[in-house]
């Protein structure tokens, strides 16, 4: 599972990030590369909306389950093979 902290930045740094992090999986995926490992978990931690909904269309895009939390100002994306 990886798990970025992306709170204080703006779009499109969070959205690099997690895409960062989605290669590196695809890169080391020995069974098939190029692809998504099954049961890969990305969770990422941002603190407004606009990232929010931007990870989402990116992680959708992607073939990735996703799912957000609020919790006081921040926000928590999981995104899931």
């Amino acid at each position: 599972m990886n798990i970025l902290d992306a709170r204080g930045l703006s779009c499109p740094e969070p959205v690099i990030m997690i895409k960062k992090a989605v290669d590196e999986a695809k890169a080391a995926n020995k069974a098939s590369a190029g692809t998504i490992p099954a049961g890969a978990e990305f969770t990422i931690m941002v603190d407004n909306r606009t990232s929010v909904e931007n990870i989402t269309r990116f992680g959708e895009h992607a073939g990735l389950k996703v799912t957000s939390e609020k919790s006081g100002d921040d926000y928590t994306i999981k995104l899931v093979k």
